[in-house]
C-alpha cells in the first residue's frame, strides 16, 4: 500500500488485531525511541521522544477515523498530513514501509 503525506517521506505501519477483525493501527514517523505517549482525542495516541518530537500515532478503533479525521490530529500534532489512506482495509497483523 502506497500512502501520501505533504512532505514526501517514507512512513512504517503497523496494523494488529484478533483474528480478522482490525483493532488498531500504528503510524510510524520516527525511529526514534519513545519516551512518553499522550492521548490526544479519545482512543488516539501520539507518541514522543526526548525532544518532544512525535516518533508515531497509534489509532486504537481505526474504522472510526476517515482521513479528515487523521488530518485533524496530523495538523494538531504538526506533522506531515496524509493524502489517501483508508486505515479500515489495512491487513490485519502487518507491518510494512509505505512511501509517503
Amino acid at each position: 500500500m502506497r500512502i501520501r503525506t505533504k512532505g514526501g517521506r517514507v512512513l512504517s505501519i503497523e496494523s494488529y488485531g484478533m483474528g480478522d477483525r482490525l483493532l488498531g493501527v500504528y503510524i510510524r514517523l520516527s525511529s526514534s525511541r519513545v519516551m512518553r505517549t499522550r492521548e490526544v482525542i479519545p482512543e488516539v495516541f501520539a507518541d514522543f521522544d526526548r525532544h518532544g518530537a512525535v516518533v508515531g500515532i497509534e489509532f486504537s478503533s481505526p474504522g472510526n477515523y476517515n482521513l479528515d479525521a487523521m488530518n485533524n490530529v496530523s495538523r494538531e500534532l504538526n506533522v506531515p498530513e496524509l493524502r489517501a489512506i483508508d486505515i479500515s482495509k489495512l491487513p490485519v497483523n502487518q507491518q510494512e514501509e509505505v512511501c509517503v
